[in-house]
């Protein structure tokens, strides 16, 4: 996601959680129900570690949470401090109750997302896709143009394409601007062409 973007998105959640009431609500009644937040795979262990050390006892963030009919709360943004908190073994954590699921109260709040390039099937992280021997060099004035184009429109004009073992088939130019500018993601399709 382009880092302008998540600043954004940052500054509107940290607006929103300090204008609303915060309570505390016990972690085991918290549930993983968006598929952003079941699919996630990140690595939190440095950032419990550091926790740890510094006996950290609870949250400074609140996290962002939707109250269900069962009485349980389905977690709609913090993913992270959620489970931080329950690799440190808390018990209660601040939340803020809302009545919305994520891509509501993502939209209601006005947090922009990355634009896909049409005819995209998803963002993937270009450390994950391998380039090929026979691309060995890319024009400067084409990935200038890809640069160009991204900055004008936030976007690509068309994705990355990429067999389903990552192996880049077409759009290296798109890939080198992507890096040149510093994406941590870019627009996929993928291809079954061998």
């Amino acid at each position: 996601m382009n880092k302008e973007i998540m600043k954004e998105n940052q500054k509107i959640r940290e607006d929103f959680v300090n204008s609303q009431e915060v309570k505390f609500l016990n972690l085991s009644d918290i549930i993983l129900v968006e598929p952003i937040h079941m699919n996630a795979k990140c690595n939190l262990s440095k950032r419990v570690n550091q926790l740890r050390n510094k006996n950290v006892t609870q949250l400074n963030k609140p996290i962002i949470v939707k109250e269900e009919l069962d009485g349980k709360y389905s977690l709609v943004m913090g993913y992270s401090g959620y489970m931080v908190a329950s690799s440190l073994g808390h018990t209660k954590v601040p939340c803020v109750i809302i009545n919305d699921k994520r891509k509501d109260f993502n939209s209601k709040l006005g947090f922009k997302s990355p634009r896909l390039a049409t005819g995209s099937d998803k963002f993937m992280p270009i450390h994950k896709i391998i380039i090929p021997k026979e691309f060995k060099w890319v024009r400067k004035e084409k990935v200038d143009r890809c640069v160009e184009y991204y900055n004008k429109n936030g976007c690509f004009d068309k994705p990355v394409l990429i067999k389903e073992n990552g192996l880049c088939v077409d759009g290296f130019s798109r890939l080198m601007a992507a890096r040149r500018l510093k994406l941590n993601k870019v627009a996929v399709k993928f291809v079954w062409k061998n």
